[in-house]
C-alpha cells in the first residue's frame, strides 16, 4: 500500500506548474541620448509622467545650423545658375574651336599663304581650343562644388533634425536635462516607455525549459489568452546562476508595477 502511494505521488508531482512572481513592466524600456552637443533651449518638464502621442520634448540650439543652411542653399542657387550658363556656353565654345581649326588646317596646304597668315590662324585656333577645355574645367568645378553643396546641406539638415527630439506614443518617465543645460553626445536625455504592452520576467528552473514553448501561461489562476513568450534563455542567468530567464509579453498591458503570479501549465 505504501509503495503504491510513492509511485501515485512520484507520477502526479510534474502535473503542478512551478510558481513564479513577477512585476508587470512596460513592453518596452527607452534611455535616448544625444546624437550632437549644445544647449538645450527648451525641455517639456511640464509632460514628464504622461502619455506623449506627438510632440517635441527637448530641443537644443540649432541657430548657428540655421543660419549656415540658408547660406548654403543660396550658394546651391548661385552654382547652379553658374552650371546652366556655362552649359550653355560650352557646346559654342566647341563649335568655335573647330571651325578654327579647320581654317588653319585649309590655310596650312595652300602654299599661297603667308606664314604671317598661318600662324594667326594657328594662334586663334589654340585660343579658341583653351577657351573650350577652361570651361570645361570650369564644368567640372561647378558641378563639384553642387556635389559639396548638397552634402553639406544635407549634413546640416541631419544635425538640425538630431537637435529636436520628439516622443510618439511613449510615455515620458523623465526628462534628464532643463533649459540652460549644456549637454554633450552621448549623453542620457529621455527615459521613456512603450506602454501598449506589458512585459512579465520570470527566471525558471531547467526541466521547466522542456515543451515551454507548448505551456500555457497563467496569470494569478487565470489563463490569459493575450500572453506569448516573447524570448527564453538557454543559457542559465548571470545573476540567479541555477535559473533561465523567460520573458512574457502581453496586449492589452496589465496594469504596471503589479506583482502578479505567474505559472506555466501544459493543460
Amino acid at each position: 500500500m505504501l509503495l503504491r502511494y510513492v509511485l501515485l505521488l512520484i507520477v502526479t508531482i510534474p502535473l503542478f506548474a512551478q510558481l513564479h512572481y513577477a512585476r508587470v513592466e512596460p513592453i518596452n524600456r527607452y534611455i535616448i541620448k544625444s546624437d550632437v552637443s549644445g544647449k538645450v533651449v527648451y525641455s517639456a518638464k511640464e509632460l514628464e509622467g504622461k502619455f506623449v502621442k506627438n510632440k517635441i520634448v527637448i530641443k537644443i540650439d540649432d541657430s548657428d545650423e540655421r543660419i549656415k543652411l540658408v547660406d548654403a542653399k543660396e550658394a546651391l542657387a548661385f552654382e547652379r545658375e553658374n552650371l546652366q550658363l556655362i552649359k550653355d556656353i560650352v557646346p559654342q565654345l566647341k563649335e568655335s574651336y573647330d571651325r578654327q581649326e579647320a581654317y588653319f588646317q585649309r590655310l596650312s596646304s595652300v602654299s599661297s599663304s603667308s606664314q604671317a597668315q598661318k600662324d594667326n590662324a594657328y594662334l586663334a585656333m589654340v585660343n579658341a581650343k583653351n577657351q573650350y577645355i577652361s570651361a570645361k574645367e570650369k564644368l567640372l568645378i561647378t558641378k563639384e562644388k553642387i556635389s559639396q553643396l548638397n552634402k553639406n546641406i544635407a549634413l546640416l539638415q541631419k544635425t538640425i533634425s538630431r537637435k529636436s527630439i520628439s516622443l510618439h506614443n511613449r510615455y515620458l518617465y523623465t526628462l534628464l536635462v532643463k533649459e540652460g543645460n549644456f549637454v554633450s553626445m552621448g549623453q542620457e536625455l529621455i527615459r521613456a516607455d512603450d506602454i501598449n504592452g506589458s512585459r512579465l520576467t520570470i527566471y525558471v528552473d531547467r526541466d521547466e525549459l522542456d515543451g515551454i514553448g507548448k505551456k500555457k501561461i497563467y496569470i494569478d489562476d487565470k489563463l490569459n489568452q493575450n500572453a506569448k513568450l516573447d524570448k527564453v534563455w538557454r543559457v542559465s542567468d548571470l545573476k540567479f546562476i541555477s535559473k533561465y530567464r523567460v520573458e512574457i509579453t502581453i496586449k492589452p498591458p496589465l496594469p504596471f508595477s503589479k506583482l502578479v503570479k505567474v505559472e506555466l501549465k501544459d493543460d
